[in-house]
């Protein structure tokens, strides 16, 4: 899996703004000051630990198919990751 080159985390929000450790300012939420462009920002500065998370599960699920698979079993779904982390810029292989 490659990842994108989005700015390193940690992101944190303040207000309707995203802040970061090395890029002060990220980006501001309009329309401004309002209750659905703070929880904008509060969603859109979680997002590298939001990867960070579907990364790990994604890579858990994938070695629990490769025990499913030897033991003949169901597996699970990985495609629904797969197409959220395409989304946010991955590429796999």
């Amino acid at each position: 899996m490659t990842r994108p080159n989005i700015t390193k985390g940690p992101w944190a929000a303040n207000v309707d703004t995203v802040w970061t450790g090395s890029s002060p300012h990220l980006m501001t939420c309009f329309p401004l000051h309002n209750e659905q462009s703070r929880a904008n920002a509060q969603a859109i500065a979680a997002l590298p630990d939001l990867l960070a998370a579907l990364e790990k599960a994604l890579s858990l699920l994938e070695c629990a198919n490769d025990h499913q698979r030897e033991a003949g079993r169901l597996e699970y779904d990985t495609q629904t990751s797969r197409d959220a982390l395409t989304k946010a810029g991955y590429s796999f292989p």
